[in-house]
């Protein structure tokens, strides 16, 4: 099977990764049948539960394909910490920054806020789960299944990373199932040049368990907040915005950096030399003797340039798919061309002790008849902070909708000339503490 597999690369990646997907998707058949223990104690929990059983998946993946001795390979261990250095500098600094956060805004009642002990511990549990779980599939299974296609020289083992984190980052397309679309195109673009780092530091070491802590890691940091108060790691995601994705596009730029700069070829060179010498993955019939001055073959550099242009093309594809689809740039495109119907933004402030419900509007005008669309952009210092949005025309009902927590939204109402108003209802019944919504909402003309 490994031999058909490493001629077919993508082919076998996409049976891994529905495979991936069958397995996240049994976990969630066996939380239903679960002890409600499982399902009342939060995300962490539940989707840590879940986890296992894509762990397990994917270590009886790997010895179907031959690649389960890659865990018994313990070498080069501080190599690997050394060349995740950029990693667990940012990652650790954005932890800190999140915390810092939490701080400012929870103030006095910061420990009070924080979930029981055993629940906060849960966090390192699941994304050690996490790290363990997509490190099998995605470079205990897929980088390897791409090395023996394509390392026989240094623009084989680039093209091997690229393939590999191309298919990493649009495996997180399956969050938009549950996701704000937008949030998840963002979320792909930076895994896949993540993904092609975190498998440059894994051809580089060749020990799985440098990539497995450091997933785990970089999950930890990202998801501190959620692990310590609470909420959910798909609010996470559909937090993110057009802001967000301006950030990510410059945040990729250290990812290439780091990702050449470990794939250079005096080290590919020296790694290509150890795996030969050591025979931990055979080398392909055909492929190129390792030496000092080894050159990359014609095939190679072709193979790379392809990789290349097809990680360029589906950056840029995410990229304009997720301008066009935030609201920023909806409510940007509307304000130049004169198409803004109404613009109500809100900030609201609720305490305890103050009325439950709270309720908020604006009257506006419809010159024209016709589909317009509604862009909702809501985010709550609390995700459990509901809210219904409510468009009339005359007092009459034209749109009712009810929304939980953050999230960014956009769907098209079809409006008769005239008096309208766009009405918000938020509900902080399930609150005990401060909160702040920050709400807006566009109607422009389709």
């Amino acid at each position: 099977m490994r031999k058909a597999a490493v001629r077919h690369p993508v082919v076998a990646s996409v049976f891994v990764i529905v495979l991936f997907i069958i397995s996240m998707l049994l976990g969630s058949v066996l939380l239903s049948i679960a002890p409600p223990f499982f399902r009342n104690n939060g995300d962490i929990l539940l989707n840590f539960t879940a986890e296992t059983v894509v762990c397990l998946m994917g270590i009886i993946l790997m010895a179907v394909f031959g690649y389960l001795p890659t865990f018994y390979r313990t070498e080069k261990f501080g190599t690997g910490l050394a060349c995740s250095a950029y990693f667990i500098i940012i990652y650790a600094l954005n932890a800190v920054v999140s915390i810092g956060y939490e701080i400012m805004n929870r103030g006095s009642t910061f420990f009070a806020d924080l979930l029981p002990f055993w629940r906060i511990l849960m966090l390192p549990l699941y994304v050690l789960s996490i790290g363990l779980a997509e490190e099998a599939f995605f470079r205990g299974i897929i980088a390897n299944l791409f090395w023996d296609k394509h390392a026989k020289d240094p623009a084989g083992v680039r093209t091997a990373a690229i393939y590999s984190g191309i298919i990493f980052g649009i495996m997180h397309f399956m969050n938009a199932v549950a996701a704000d679309l937008v949030g998840v195109l963002v979320q792909v673009i930076s895994a896949i040049f993540i993904g092609i780092a975190i498998t440059a530091i894994y051809y580089r070491c060749r020990n799985i368990w440098v990539t497995i802590l450091l997933h785990a890691f970089i999950d930890g940091c990202a998801l501190i907040s959620v692990g310590l108060f609470g909420g959910t790691v798909l609010d996470e995601i559909s937090s993110y915005s057009a802001t967000n994705i301006i950030q990510v596009m410059i945040g990729i730029i250290p990812y290439i950096i780091v990702s050449a700069v470990l794939l250079r070829k005096k080290k590919v060179i020296s790694v290509l030399a150890g795996e030969n010498a050591v025979g931990f993955i055979p080398q392909q019939p055909g492929s190129i003797v390792v030496g000092v001055d080894m050159k990359s073959s014609p095939e190679s550099k072709k193979s790379f340039t392809r990789a290349v242009v097809i990680l360029v093309l589906i950056t840029l594809v995410c990229f304009s798919a997720a301008m066009l689809k935030s609201p920023e740039f909806s409510g940007f495109y509307a304000e130049i061309t004169g198409k803004v119907a109404a613009d109500f933004h809100n900030i609201e402030e609720w305490a305890p002790g103050s009325e439950p419900t709270v309720g908020k509007g604006q009257e506006f005008d419809v010159a024209e008849a016709g589909d317009y669309k509604v862009t909702l952009s809501t985010q709550p210092s609390d995700s459990r902070v509901d809210m219904v949005l409510q468009i009339t025309e005359d007092g009459k009902e034209v749109y009712t909708g009810s929304y939980g927590g953050i999230c960014n939204v956009t769907f098209e109402v079809y409006l008769n000339e005239g008096k309208h108003d766009v009405n918000l209802v938020y509900s902080f019944a399930n609150l005990d503490k401060e909160c702040t919504v920050d709400t807006t909402v566009k109607i422009v003309k389709v």
